[in-house]
């Protein structure tokens, strides 16, 4: 009597169970390194977003401004005096940290836009010069475990860089 080559169904359940097992252990450990890669691409947007304001404020030749939702995820920009032009929403789970200075929008930075962002807080206005400086400023996005990146706009140059922000570091 010759044997044929194959597994048992006992073999193939058994290492069916350990896979199950071994995916429980080791699945959930990846979860914050997914998380952490997530911030780090919002904020990453955000400093895009800063550096097209710059670049547009210095070839166009006008006053662009930037105003986060204080404890939100919009971002809204726009020329001064004018309504905003870009409105930009961070992913699920990330949002803008609370400005301890927020106040609401101008009519005018509204112009004909959303008046849902009426009532909404919104952190001071970044504003892009057309000699390529700004008015400087910080940008915290948090995540829903609090690891903060904080996008740094250089006043004297107008740069936006993405530094560590609060305890923990992302």
């Amino acid at each position: 009597m010759t044997r044929r080559g194959g597994f048992t169904l006992l073999e193939v359940l058994l290492v069916a169970g350990l896979m199950c097992v071994l995916a429980a252990v080791v699945l959930p450990a990846t979860a914050p390194i997914y998380e952490r890669a997530a911030l780090r691409r919002q904020a990453a947007r955000v400093a895009t977003l800063l550096a097209e304001a710059r670049e547009t404020a210095f070839s166009e030749g006008q006053v662009r401004w930037v105003r986060c939702e204080s404890g939100g995820p919009a971002l809204l920009a726009g020329v001064e005096g004018e309504g905003f032009a870009i409105e930009f929403a961070l992913e699920d789970a990330i949002a803008f940290d609370v400005a301890d200075d927020a106040d609401r929008l101008a009519e005018w930075e509204l112009g004909d836009g959303l008046s849902d962002y009426r009532d909404l807080s919104w952190s001071p206005a970044v504003l892009f010069f057309p000699d390529g400086s700004s008015s400087g400023g910080r940008v915290p996005v948090v995540d829903d475990s609090g690891r903060t990146l904080t996008v740094e706009i250089s006043a004297l140059t107008g740069r936006a860089e993405i530094t560590a922000g609060g305890d923990d570091e992302a």
